[in-house]
């Protein structure tokens, strides 16, 4: 897609009701998963820290996010 991507330092920056419902567009790696995967008839999630080399952020993973990643969805 043509939405820009935002740096971790700058998610970092934000203050915590700025960062709240929103969601964050990322170009990084994901440094290690914190949780398993979930997996119910709906819905998958996934925890991680992602980093980009302007720092490290753990994040929740959506459904849609994760298939696109698999290639599938739940």
């Amino acid at each position: 897609s043509s939405e820009p991507y935002v740096y971790i330092k700058q998610i970092q920056d934000l203050s915590e009701q700025s960062k709240v419902g929103r969601v964050f567009k990322v170009k990084g790696q994901i440094l290690k998963l914190l949780s398993k995967l979930l997996v119910s008839k709906e819905a998958w999630t996934l925890k991680c820290t992602i980093v980009d080399g302007t720092g490290c952020l753990d994040v929740d993973f959506t459904s849609d996010v994760l298939s696109k990643l698999v290639g599938f969805t739940p």
